[in-house]
């Protein structure tokens, strides 16, 4: 059997953040879910069972949450960091997913219990 690709996904992690256009975004700030996806190469540590082998998911939950931490005022642009973030730390990534949704943004006459706005982006090494 060979195995050319391996999946890594956290699934809404949850995050407290600063980001958004309004200004009370920024002073008050909002709970983020953030989903992400790698794709890799994890032969070897399938073989060898080692962690040297494939990208530990503390380590993304960690830059997922630093990269968090500086506002934006646009989530589309807190993704893109992320993901060049990933690029350049982890250069086995082939290919990421990531989303990050926004609890209840300020939509004036919206008056429903929860709405989330998510923003979705990814990059590829293979469509370069």
């Amino acid at each position: 059997m060979e195995i050319k690709e391996t999946k890594i996904r956290l699934e809404r992690v949850v995050a407290y953040a600063r980001h958004g256009v309004m200004p009370h975004e920024t002073l008050v700030g909002n709970e983020f879910y953030i989903t992400l996806e790698v794709v890799f190469d994890a032969t070897q540590a399938m073989k060898d069972d080692q962690l040297s082998g494939t990208i530990n998911y503390a380590d993304l939950y960690t830059l997922i949450q630093d990269e968090m931490k500086t506002p934006s005022e646009l989530i589309e642009h807190v993704a893109g960091r992320i993901l060049s973030r990933l690029e350049k730390e982890y250069p086995m990534i082939m290919e990421a997913l990531i989303e990050i949704e926004k609890n209840s943004p300020p939509i004036p006459n919206y008056q429903a219990q929860r709405l989330y706005f998510s923003a979705k982006a990814n990059f590829n090494k293979g469509n370069k």
